[in-house]
Formats: C-alpha cells, sequence, structure tokens
C-alpha cells in the first residue's frame, strides 16, 4: 500500500465482539467520554441544547424518516423541499470487515443485561420519540 491509504483494510475477531459491546455499554452507561462519544448522545440530550432550557419545538424529526421530516419543516414554514438527504452512513459505505448492525442486536438480544443497560440510557428517546421498545426492556420504565 502507498504512504496514504484511502481505504483501510480492516479485520475483526468475531469471538472478541460481546467483550467489546460489554465493554462499549459500560463506558455509555458510566458516561466515559471515548473516541467519538458524542455520537452516542441521546436525542434528548440534543433537543435540549444539552445544557440550559430547551427552547420550544414545533417540528421533530427523526434520522431515519429525514427527507419527509424535512418535507413537513418546508410545509411548515412555505417552502418547497427540493432535494433529499444521501445515505451516507449505510453499511455500504463502510469499511469490509467492520460488524454489522444485525450482529451488534444479536450480541444485545444474548445479553439482555446489555439490552437494558442500553434501554436505560436511551429511555427518554424511547419514551419521547416513540421508538419501539426491546422485547427484552419491556417494563423497564
Amino acid at each position: 500500500a502507498g504512504h496514504w491509504e484511502t481505504v483501510p483494510g480492516c479485520s475483526f475477531d468475531d469471538e472478541k465482539f460481546p467483550e467489546i459491546v460489554r465493554a462499549f455499554v459500560h463506558d455509555k452507561k458510566c458516561n466515559y467520554y471515548f473516541y467519538a462519544a458524542e455520537h452516542f448522545v441521546s436525542q434528548s440530550a440534543f433537543v435540549t441544547q444539552n445544557s440550559g432550557c430547551a427552547n420550544d419545538l414545533d417540528t421533530v424529526i427523526r434520522l431515519e424518516e429525514l427527507d419527509d421530516g424535512l418535507a413537513e419543516l418546508a410545509e411548515k414554514v412555505g417552502k418547497v423541499q427540493s432535494c433529499d438527504m444521501g445515505d451516507s452512513n449505510s453499511a455500504s459505505n463502510k469499511p469490509g470487515g467492520l460488524p454489522s448492525e444485525s450482529q451488534t442486536m444479536a450480541i444485545l438480544k444474548q445479553i439482555p443485561d446489555l439490552m437494558k443497560d442500553i434501554c436505560m440510557i436511551y429511555a427518554q428517546d424511547f419514551i419521547c420519540y416513540d421508538y419501539e421498545l426491546p422485547v427484552e426492556c419491556e417494563g423497564l420504565f
């Protein structure tokens, strides 16, 4: 490989994945700072600007419904949405060899206490934004 590598070679040890998920959930549960931790902040924390009083909201756009949400917002302000947002965070855009979303969910389902920890970490998001609660978390809140 040349000096500048634009697509790093990735490999992953599937046997160590449960340990990695466990460590990640522990760090998030304890609110430790780690590389790219801001990507795992709850949506509720973003809405409330992380500190201070939150402003009133009249539109909440869920990322997984981004195009529809932007169209709704445009209509509210008397505009027409003229573009759509591309999906740049899809599995096909990530380097090969990394664990998939389904592999991560499988680990969480195999270790119900980890799933429950995730549900408690993001409880406000489940409640306020009407996300479907995993079966493992039913009755927690």
